[in-house]
């Protein structure tokens, strides 16, 4: 999330702190903020996706499901040496964990808020 980003990155700016993540190897990196654009980043990648947007009841689970549906997304697609360079499989990847999040922060509770792949499939 931005605030964990914030305190992770102590008196680096965010760029800079990226980039030194991005140098020293890690090969993606996604930046949670709420309701806000979720920024996904890597080598040649800039990207931001925006979430749903929904009326929040209780955001308990939020994170919990969004990391779910994107664990669930590179499950799904098989992990090889090139899943970080496809772009548009991790764009569709982020879009699928925002729609998980955002089912989940319009239910009460943590577990009974998480969503199916039914619940967050596109109509």
């Amino acid at each position: 999330s931005l605030e964990e980003l914030d305190y992770l990155r102590a008196d680096h700016t965010s760029e800079a702190w990226l980039a030194e993540r991005l140098a020293a190897g890690v090969k993606v990196m996604l930046i949670t903020d709420g309701p806000n654009e979720v920024v996904l980043k890597g080598i040649g990648i800039d990207q931001r996706i925006t979430p749903p947007n929904v009326e929040a009841v209780d955001t308990t689970a939020g994170g919990d499901a969004f990391i779910g549906g994107l664990l669930a997304e590179l499950s799904a697609r098989g992990i090889d040496n090139n899943w970080q360079s496809d772009i548009d499989f991790l764009h569709r990847a982020v879009e699928t964990a925002c729609r998980c999040g955002a089912h989940a922060v319009t239910r009460p509770g943590a577990y009974a808020s998480l969503p199916t792949r039914d619940d967050i499939a596109i109509r």
